[in-house]
């Protein structure tokens, strides 16, 4: 099912942004206690730590939506851009592998939804009319 695995996709990101904001909270008011106290050897080592965190968070958000929409978009025969570094796709910078880029997380994100309303117009056509038709003979047979 879709919406199940899209709610636990959201989900894990939501979690994912949680943590990453406690831990800029947290290292920020470290930084500005080292900052106050003029520990410029602690205050160096607690901005490396934050930056190499953030780079860490954006790798995983990065990982998750690019397998996310990857898996998404074979599920509705949408072409996905050949996987080599390049205009598409980016190498990250903590663990060598390649990531979709913006650009192409959103052009794929169009394509699957596009592909959704494709799909679901006829339902959106035919149901109301069904429905429609069931409550006109519902009240025909109540007359009767």
């Amino acid at each position: 099912m879709y919406w199940l695995e899209a709610i636990r996709h959201r989900r894990a990101i939501s979690a994912l942004q949680r943590d990453h904001e406690r831990y800029a909270n947290d290292m920020n008011e470290k930084i500005r206690a080292a900052e106050k106290a003029k520990d410029r050897d602690t205050y160096d080592a607690l901005v490396s730590d934050y930056l190499n965190e953030g780079d860490l968070f954006e790798n995983e958000v990065a990982r998750r939506e690019t397998r996310f929409l990857v898996k998404e978009a074979r599920r509705y025969m949408i072409p996905v851009p050949p996987a080599k570094e390049g205009e598409r796709w980016e190498k990250s910078n903590v663990d060598e592998r390649l990531y979709l880029t913006f650009a192409a997380m959103r052009d794929l994100r169009n394509g699957i939804r596009e592909e959704r309303r494709l799909r679901a117009e006829p339902v959106t056509i035919w149901l109301p009319l069904a429905i429609g038709l069931v409550g006109a003979i519902t009240g025909l047979v109540s007359v009767l």
